[in-house]
Order: structure tokens, then C-alpha cells, then sequence
């Protein structure tokens, strides 16, 4: 079971986790307001307080992730960021590039058809 009930507050625990960011950089990472962002530490802190940690707001440095009982820290469950869609236009554009780049060499022809195979995926589950 993920430790975060939705995929922004693993992403924000992600970024958080790896420097300290402010609030308007969080904000513009994950296309949302400065008050979101607040609301949402405010419930990734509910749940780190049970693994040892919780994300402080200092004045000049922004949010930063303390740890105040490793061995409580080091039970927290992993959590898949694998499967995310990317919520902005750019990090879907990234996503793509890495799809890309990174999978095997297709002939055009193949690569067209998985494209289309996944387009008609997406647009099953809108509907």
C-alpha cells in the first residue's frame, strides 16, 4: 500500500527528499498554487511523523526534509513514481524523449504502430 494517498505527494516528497526548494519553486514544478503546496506538506507531514521525519519551512532555505529517528526512517515504504503521468506539458515532452531514446531501436513501422496502440489506450480511459 503507497504511503501517499496520491501521486503529488509522492512527487513532492521526491523533491523535497533531494534539496530544499521554496514554495514558488515547488509550486511551478508541479503546476499548482503556493497554497496547495502548503496544504500538501501539511499531509505529507501527517504521515512522516510515523516514519521519524517531517519537512520544515525555514526562512531562506525553504522546505527541507529533517530526520529526527533514522531507524523509524529507514521502515518507510518505498514508493513507484514509474507509473506517473506526468502532470505539466514539459515533463511530458521529457517523458517521451526518454520512451524514445531509451528503448530499443524499432524500425519506423513498429515504433508507429506501439505509438498508435498507446494513443488508442489513452483515449479508451478518457472515455
Amino acid at each position: 500500500m503507497p504511503l501517499f494517498s496520491y501521486p503529488r505527494l509522492a512527487q513532492l516528497f521526491k523533491l523535497i527528499s533531494h534539496e530544499n526548494l521554496s514554495q514558488t519553486q515547488l509550486a511551478n514544478y508541479l503546476a499548482v498554487s503556493t497554497r496547495t503546496v502548503r496544504t500538501d506538506v501539511a499531509s505529507l507531514n501527517d504521515s512522516l511523523k510515523k516514519y521519524g521525519a517531517v519537512i520544515q519551512y525555514q526562512r531562506l532555505y525553504g522546505y527541507q526534509l529533517l530526520i529526527f529517528d533514522t531507524n523509524l526512517y529507514a521502515n518507510l515504504p518505498e514508493q513507484d513514481l514509474e507509473n506517473e503521468i506526468p502532470r505539466t506539458s514539459k515533463a511530458r515532452i521529457e517523458a517521451l524523449l526518454v520512451l524514445l531514446f531509451a528503448s530499443p531501436l524499432q524500425d519506423h513501422k513498429t515504433m508507429q504502430a506501439n505509438l498508435a496502440l498507446q494513443d488508442n489506450n489513452h483515449l479508451q480511459e478518457i472515455n
